[in-house]
């Protein structure tokens, strides 16, 4: 058993927003801890309407973040992780009615430990298009970089990697 409880804290003004969501739990059975808190989300955004039909916005901190087209099945990692930190900026809009898109972009780092390299950068970058209401095209990019011992790639491999694997990955 595995009883979990959070609350969402958020607040809005004039563009700003704050989001915190502390969740409590107690993990029951054979690898049980004591009773547990963790931030699942904690960060802090800005939103900026254009003339017309458009927005930009930015965020900073632990966000769950979803990747792609739709909702469901679009993970940028996992569904159950802690959200990792990140930096991302992006815009959304609508210049004429068949061309409503979205795109944004982040870079963070993978702040838990890993079985290959801990704490390494990952980048994000996600497009989608929707020329009608009920339909939307997607193309996104998730990746990570560097990470304790391993040298950072040029910004060039991160953007487009001709050579992912030159580092015996």
């Amino acid at each position: 058993a595995s009883p979990r409880g959070h609350m969402d804290l958020r607040l809005y003004q004039a563009g700003m927003s704050l989001q915190l969501r502390p969740e409590l739990g107690l993990d029951a059975g054979v690898d049980s801890s004591l009773p547990w808190i963790a931030l699942r989300e904690a960060w802090a955004g800005y939103r900026y309407e254009l003339a017309g039909e458009g927005v930009l916005f930015g965020s900073l901190g632990r966000k769950d973040r979803w990747i792609g087209p739709g909702r469901r099945g679009s993970l940028v990692l996992s569904n159950q992780a802690l959200a990792a930190p990140a930096l991302s900026l992006g815009g959304a809009g609508a210049p004429l009615s068949w061309a409503r898109l979205r795109g944004e972009l982040g870079v963070g780092w993978l702040d838990g430990e890993r079985s290959d390299v801990n704490h390494p950068g990952w980048l994000f970058m996600d497009l989608r298009w929707m020329p009608l209401s009920w339909v939307e095209f997607g193309a996104s990019r998730v990746g990570i970089f560097g990470g304790e011992g391993r040298p950072m790639p040029r910004i060039g491999q991160l953007i487009l990697p001709t050579d992912p694997h030159v580092y015996d990955d």
